[in-house]
């Protein structure tokens, strides 16, 4: 996985949380990366995560507060 970087220490330090949660579910049994056949902008393909509960990783994420569902006016403020 990429480094972490951040606008400030609190950021920083939410994020390296978020990519070891990540990590936690992407190792749990019957985790599975799903490709959706799209690309975004940078040409990276969009895939979901999704877990044996049925529960993709992203609802978990943003559930436990490491993220936020996503809009085309959303602007982050995590040192906030």
């Amino acid at each position: 996985m990429a480094s972490v970087t951040g606008e400030c220490q609190q950021e920083i330090e939410l994020a390296r949380t978020a990519k070891a949660r990540m990590q936690q579910l992407l190792d749990q049994p019957g985790a599975q990366v799903v490709d959706s056949g799209k690309r975004d902008r940078y040409g990276r393909p969009l895939v979901s995560v999704r877990l044996a509960s049925g529960k993709t990783a992203g609802e978990v994420l943003i559930k436990e507060g490491f993220a936020v569902r996503w809009t085309p006016e959303y602007e982050a403020d995590w040192c906030g």
